[in-house]
Formats: structure tokens, C-alpha cells, sequence
């Protein structure tokens, strides 16, 4: 993870510096990046092989290219690019979000680090939290926070949303997005056969760029689609050590879809070569995680893969692949594609596409008039809050604040768009979501603990780039979810992984659960034993005991006395 104290004449006093640092006296190059098809960036900067590499071969890139340089990179990268000679500054990110990076700018002194806790640390920093936003995360904790994409829980640090670059300069500072989706070049093909055949190539490059440092590799294995096929394409390489699941062999409780869920697993391991290594959350960890102080440390989907870390990093495994991001993008041939067809005019296509898809025919004039309203509003109404559960019900938080916090056109959940603005309005809400970045960024850092990278091959920006250029009729496959993405792997997912529909995973679910009640119950009682406080105006430190000290009788009041021991064992870090 990359840091920095500058401003745009130089380092700054408390700059602690980097081992791997550029600095021709002109440019000072920072980076946390693995980049691919680097020979091939050399070349095109008529560099020799062995030239340069990480920062030194994006400062080559910045001096050839300046602040346009980021989209002639491949990879993940966070990095920092200070110009004595412009007075500027640059930071940028990946498309992915793969590196985090965090920031804090105040008149011309910019603090940065792809650690947010360390950067609270740094000396003029302030820490003041962003209380409306956390009052939203605890009524309604959802993962896909679009805000999230751009903000922290602290009130003068920024998060750099992937895909952008901030420039900061003598007159100010600028944050934009550095790759634009909608400018894709459209990408002609003969029919949905060959644009399966290009997704597959794009999908097989980007396992190859993942897997071509000399590291051992891991996979997660679910017996789903995504992970299933990246963790084959490394395999069928060579490439591929070991892997894990979240699954459990069957237990008392397993229904039938458990059941062959873990025949897959088993079935699909044995093609793989690989003993996969079961991981499951535990009492002690899931209590350590929600009274882990998120504002600072990111946690989302932590819940098994903590499990796993540890294990991996004493195997020595340095790379770990994963389909759980991208899979949004490259199943494509959804509905929206439908719509497509008919905003391009292709109304025979369309018809038949409806016909062919066994669509019911009295279905199709609704269709036909959502399409005339270009579907106003989202696919569907985003949840009220945590598990359907209305955010105002926690009594400890003030009514009238949690009402303007949660009224805040900032602070409300991700709405997919309705499918029938079409397939890209609903790629770059996905990207825009906040969704994305708080796994990624999580597992990240607490990868990074472990000197484990995560890579996700389904967000290669050659693979995103693919999804915004090929024409809606050959991504639309009727009648089938997730189309595109199954007859791209056929032949190389065994069919019942390739065809099988979405598993309910039922146990595991319930499993989790029962360890998350245990927790619950374990930090109520911590929670009960220490001091009535409240840090903020708004917390109303009496209604919080009483939460605590009732009994937990439905899921609303679980959910309550969940958050409230939360905030008490929090409230000493927030109040300082």
C-alpha cells in the first residue's frame, strides 16, 4: 500500500518514503501496481525488456503520455505521480478498484495512503467522523452504498473512486474518471457464436495476465459459473495450487440443492487436481468482526474468507483468483439486451428473441410500453433497510436526525436501473455502486496482511471493454439466464455446472446465521458491562441500554441490540 505526505513543490517533513520509489528529480513516482502486458508497454515506449518496471515504468509512461497515461495501463495499480516541473499532482486507480487509496487534501498538503487507518494517523489529519453517514450505515447497512464509491465515514478524508484520477495543481484540484465506458468502440461480429468465442479469448487472456508472475495460485471454488471457470482456465495452465470453498460437506440439515452443491465441488476439484480446503466462519472470528471498527478497517465479506488467510499465506501462496466481481459485467445477455435490440431498431430481431425465449405472449405489450417509458425509475425498489427491516426501528438513534440522514439524495442505496435503459446504463451503475469496492477493498487489505494479492479476471478492463462493445444482438440470449457467459464456457464447464441455475445454499446460509446470533449475543453481553456514553448528540445513551438489557425476542430487535453493542464498543474510538 502506497503513502505519502506532498504537496506540489515536493515531499513534505513526515513523508515517510518507499523503498521502490521513481525520482529523476523532475518526477517522483509512487506505486502499488501490478501491471500487465508490461513488454508490451515497453516496447510502445520504446523502452528495452528489463528496463524499467512498476513505478519507474509508469513514470515512463507519465513523461511520454502525462495525466492520459492511466488508460495505457493494464493491471491494478494505485498510484502517485508528483511533477516538480507542472507543480502537479496525480493519483490514480485502477477500473477495478483493485489497490485502494484514500486522501486528504488541505490547502495544497496532500496526505494519501491505500491504508485508511494509517492515514487517520498522519499529523494535521483530521478525524471527524461523517456522522450522517455512519447514522445510515447503522440503520440501514447495506453493502451497495453508491456514496461509499467517493467517501469515507470521516468527514475530510476522500476514498478515490476506481477508475478516476485526482489532479491537484496551484489552482486546485480536479477528480475525474479516466476511462470512458460510453466511448468504446463497438465491436462488429458474425452472430452470438463468435462473440462467445471472443468473450472466452478476452476471459483466457486475463486468467494468463493474473497467473503470470512465477507465485503460487489459489482459487475460490464454489461450484458456480465464475468461479468455476477461471479456476479450469488457470488449471488447464498449469497454474493453479490450491483452492477453497465456503461450502461444508452435507450435514443433518443440508437440502437437496447442498447436497449437489458439494457433489460439484468435489466433482470439479478432482477435474482441478486440488484438495480444496473447507472454510466456514466461527464464533470468535464473527464476534471480532462486528466489533471490528469499520469506519476505519473495511470487513464486507470477511465472514469466511478471514478463514482462509492464514492457511493460504503458510502454503505460500501469493495470488488469489476469484469470480466474485466481474461476474456482473461478462454474464451479460440479460433483459436489458432485449431493450437494446429495440432502441437500435432491430424490432423483427426483438419479436423473435421474445418468441424464441418461450416469453408468454400477453407479456409482450407491457414490455413494449416500459420500453416507451425507457423504465422510469429502478428494476425494483431497494429494500427499506438491513434484511427488509425499517431503519428507523432502532430507538437509540434520534428520530428527526435518522429522518434527515436517511432522506439525504447522497446517502441512498444502490436502485439498479430498470433493464430497459439498456445493458450499459446498468454496467455503469454497477461500477458506480460502492458495491465492488467494499469487498475489494476489503479482502485487499486483509490480503495485503497476509502478502496475498487478489486478482479478479472478470474485471480485466479488456473484459469489461468487450461488454460495452459487443452489439445487444449477440450478447441477448433468450430464455436463458446468464447466457453469454454459458455458451462462451461450453466445452470447458461441465454441464451440470454450466446449466445449472443460481444455488439457494440453504445450510450454509442458515449456518451463518446461527454463528452470527452467537456473536450477537456474546457482544451484547461485553456491551452491557461498560459505562453509559454517548459520543454523539444524536445516540441517546439510555435508549441503547435498554436495548441491550431486553430480551431479543424477533429479528428487528436482534437486529437492535446487533447495532447497539456495536456502537458501544465503538463509542470510546469514535469519541476520540
Amino acid at each position: 500500500m502506497i503513502r505519502g505526505l506532498w504537496s506540489v513543490a515536493g515531499p513534505l517533513p513526515g513523508d515517510a518514503g518507499a523503498a521502490d520509489d521513481f525520482d529523476d528529480g523532475r518526477l517522483l513516482v509512487r506505486a502499488d501496481a501490478w501491471l500487465d502486458e508490461a513488454a508490451a508497454l515497453r516496447r510502445a515506449l520504446g523502452l528495452d525488456e528489463r528496463e524499467a518496471d512498476g513505478a519507474a515504468l509508469i513514470a515512463a509512461a507519465y513523461r511520454r503520455w502525462g495525466i492520459a497515461c492511466c488508460d495505457r495501463l493494464l493491471g491494478d495499480f494505485a498510484f502517485a505521480v508528483l511533477d516538480r516541473a507542472a507543480g502537479r499532482i496525480l493519483l490514480a486507480r485502477d477500473t477495478a478498484g483493485a489497490r485502494p487509496l484514500f486522501h486528504h487534501l488541505d490547502q495544497g498538503r496532500l496526505a494519501f495512503d491505500g491504508d485508511l487507518d494509517r492515514l487517520l494517523a498522519v499529523p494535521g489529519v483530521p478525524r471527524r467522523l461523517d456522522e450522517p453517514l455512519l447514522a445510515v450505515h447503522l440503520l440501514r447497512p447495506v453493502r451497495m452504498l453508491p456514496a461509499l464509491a467517493r467517501r469515507t465515514f470521516w468527514h475530510d478524508v476522500a476514498r478515490l473512486p476506481a477508475g478516476h484520477r485526482l489532479v491537484v495543481g496551484q489552482g486546485g484540484a480536479r477528480l475525474d474518471a479516466w476511462h470512458d465506458w460510453a466511448a468504446v468502440p463497438p465491436l462488429a461480429v458474425r452472430g452470438r457464436a463468435e462473440a462467445q468465442e471472443v468473450l472466452r479469448e478476452r476471459i483466457t487472456r486475463a486468467v494468463r495476465r493474473c497467473t503470470a508472475r512465477p507465485l503460487k495460485v489459489a482459487s475460490h471454488l464454489s461450484g458456480g459459473l465464475d468461479c468455476s471457470a477461471i479456476a479450469l482456465l488457470a488449471a488447464r495452465d498449469g497454474r493453479l495450487d490450491a483452492a477453497w470453498t465456503w461450502l461444508a460437506p452435507p450435514g443433518p440439515d443440508a437440502g437437496p440443492d447442498d447436497i449437489r452443491a458439494w457433489s460439484l465441488v468435489e466433482s470439479l476439484a478432482r477435474d482441478l487436481g486440488v484438495a480444496p480446503r473447507v472454510v466456514a466462519p466461527t464464533l470468535a472470528g464473527q464476534a471480532a468482526l462486528a466489533a471490528t471498527d469499520f469506519t476505519r478497517h473495511p470487513v464486507a465479506m470477511l465472514d469466511y474468507e478471514q478463514h482462509a488467510l492464514g492457511p493460504a499465506r503458510d502454503a505460500g501462496i501469493g495470488v488469489v483468483l476469484s469470480g466474485w466481481g466481474g461476474d456482473e459485467f461478462a454474464s451479460l445477455g440479460h433483459l436489458a439486451g432485449w431493450f437494446d435490440l429495440l432502441r437500435r431498431g432491430r424490432w423483427g430481431t426483438a419479436l423473435g428473441a421474445w418468441r424464441q425465449g418461450a416469453r408468454p405472449a400477453a407479456s409482450l405489450p407491457r414490455a413494449l410500453a416500459t420500453w416507451a417509458l425507457r423504465g422510469r425509475g429502478p428494476a425494483a425498489a431497494p429494500k427499506p433497510g438491513w434484511g427488509g427491516i425499517d431503519p428507523l426501528a432502532l430507538p437509540f438513534v434520534e428520530q428527526a436526525f435518522a429522518e434527515r440522514a436517511l432522506a439525504d439524495p447522497d446517502l441512498q442505496p444502490f436502485a439498479r436501473p430498470h433493464p430497459a435503459r439498456g445493458l450499459h446504463a446498468g454496467f455503469q451503475a454497477v461500477l458506480a455502486s460502492g458495491g465492488l469496492a467494499a469487498r475489494i477493498e476489503s479482502w485487499a487489505l486483509a490480503g495485503a496482511r497476509h502478502g496475498l494479492a487478489y486478482r479478479y479476471p472478470l474485471l480485466d478492463r479488456e473484459v469489461l471493454d468487450l461488454c460495452f462493445a459487443l452489439p445487444p444482438e449477440a450478447t441477448f440470449t433468450p430464455g436463458q439466464a446468464r447466457g453469454m457467459f454459458r455458451g462462451a464456457m461450453t466445452g470447458l464447464l461441465p454441464d451440470p455446472i454450466r446449466l445449472r441455475a443460481k444455488p439457494a445454499e440453504t445450510a450454509r446460509v442458515r449456518a451463518l446465521g446461527r454463528v452470527n446470533d452467537a456473536a450477537t449475543a456474546q457482544l451484547v453481553e461485553q456491551a452491557r458491562a461498560l459505562p453509559v456514553a454517548s459520543p454523539f448528540a444524536w445516540l441517546d445513551g439510555a435508549a441503547l441500554q435498554q436495548v441491550l438489557e431486553a430480551p431479543a425476542a424477533d429479528p428487528v430487535a436482534l437486529f437492535a441490540q446487533r447495532q447497539a453493542a456495536r456502537v458501544r464498543l465503538l463509542s470510546r474510538a469514535w469519541a476520540t
